[in-house]
């Protein structure tokens, strides 16, 4: 799916993007349905560039635990439940898509660097 934000400055793209963003799932664990969901947007003609966002336990764990956004706080035992689930996936995942370690880097940052891998293939 695409979801396409159209509009003139200041008219709440950017804003629209990130709220839109933290309600849909971000994440595919299981490997067949990332191969179904990859293999459907190659053969509608969509490229597909698969980033992998990067960190070790103990980041990922005090990220979520000091994550004050409402939508996150009422999620947050789901998603320290889930980083098992996470950990076992990394093998295919690493080999699926281009890791990008986000350790100790700015949000603004690892933006920046998706675009860069994006605009170089």
């Amino acid at each position: 799916m695409i979801i396409w934000l159209n509009g003139t400055f200041g008219a709440g793209k950017t804003t629209t993007a990130k709220e839109v963003t933290s309600l849909l799932p971000q994440t595919v664990l299981v490997e067949p349905y990332w191969q179904e969901i990859h293999d459907g947007l190659t053969k509608a003609g969509i490229p597909v560039h698969h980033f992998l966002l990067h960190t070790d336990r103990d980041t990922l764990v005090g990220r979520i635990e000091t994550d004050t956004k409402p939508e996150s706080v009422g999620a947050r035992q789901w998603r320290l439940d889930h980083l098992t689930d996470y950990e076992r996936a990394l093998p295919w995942l690493r080999r699926a898509a281009q890791v990008v370690d986000t350790t100790g880097v700015a949000p603004a940052e690892v933006a920046e660097t998706v675009l860069r891998k994006v605009r170089t293939g």
